[in-house]
């Protein structure tokens, strides 16, 4: 960055954040879910990953909601990437 590109009220966070921002669009294709949607399905071999922007979710395993999803940054869908094994939760 030049001086001149960044404002003074502007933090190191600020500039780091739009600087993630960008990379992550830029890689990552932004996907929307009506309310009650499925994302993903216990037992599925999972092939991506989510990171919540806005709204909410909630995991459920054999029908019992385990974990809920509310914060943006949140992520989820990740297990079953790394471990190369079907979906835990719904």
């Amino acid at each position: 960055y030049r001086s001149s590109d960044l404002t003074t009220d502007a933090t190191i966070t600020q500039v780091v954040d739009a600087e993630l921002d960008k990379t992550y669009s830029s890689c990552m294709p932004q996907r929307s879910f009506k309310s009650g949607e499925i994302i993903i399905q216990q037992g599925d071999q999972g092939d991506e990953m989510f990171i919540l922007e806005e709204g909410e979710c909630a995991a459920f395993i054999d029908g019992n909601k385990v974990q809920s999803y509310n914060k943006p940054g949140e992520f989820f869908g990740e297990l079953a990437l790394l471990n190369n094994e079907p979906r835990k939760a719904s």
